[in-house]
């Protein structure tokens, strides 16, 4: 049959022959359309009885003839740059989705997990700055305990000022630990 299934442009040359291993058909196709959509121009129906497919082969005059492959469709190749651009898409979703899902999780779990060594690099840059100031007698006639409140306070206010500028995720990045006054308080 040809295209929509129309019988008009086909006509039989010569009743089927059986060679003694191989049917033989000769059909005449008057007109053959190629169109941009992946229908066919000229379709050979076989029904076959048994279990093993049979081995077809065509031959043509005057025309190309090649197996059904859907690779040979116009449109294969649109279908194939849409399903390559999906599937970009889709790993790019799936890496931002995961780079979330680890901030998310793993930014909580290690502001937790290194708490206490926070705590101290806090403490070691306050002995620091009471260090500095002291030495330069920046703060003359101050006792070291008003000292050391002093470089405390200042640095839990500016600690302080950066959580409290904060979106809540990037409070949850950081444990919801909010600053702690104690955290810059030192030895004495």
């Amino acid at each position: 049959m040809g295209e929509k299934e129309f019988y008009d442009n086909i006509k039989e040359d010569k009743k089927m022959e059986f060679d003694g291993k191989s049917y033989n058909f000769s059909y005449t196709v008057s007109s053959m359309n190629r169109t941009e959509k992946s229908d066919y121009g000229f379709q050979l129906r076989i029904l076959f009885e048994g279990k093993e497919e049979p081995k077809i082969s065509i031959s043509a005059k005057n025309v190309s003839v090649q197996d059904y492959d859907v690779n040979h469709s116009p449109h294969q190749e649109n279908l194939n740059l849409k399903a390559s651009l999906f599937g970009i898409g889709a790993l790019v979703i799936l890496f931002i989705v995961v780079m979330f899902l680890m901030l998310a999780i793993l930014g909580p779990i290690i502001s937790w997990s290194t708490r206490k060594s926070d705590v101290k690099n806090k403490q070691k840059y306050a002995k620091e700055l009471f260090d500095a100031i002291k030495s330069e007698s920046l703060q003359t006639g101050t006792t070291d305990e008003k000292l050391r409140d002093f470089v405390t306070s200042m640095l839990y206010k500016q600690q302080l000022e950066r959580w409290n500028n904060k979106t809540i995720i990037g409070k949850w990045s950081l444990g919801m630990i909010a600053p702690n006054i104690e955290d810059h308080k030192i030895e004495l």
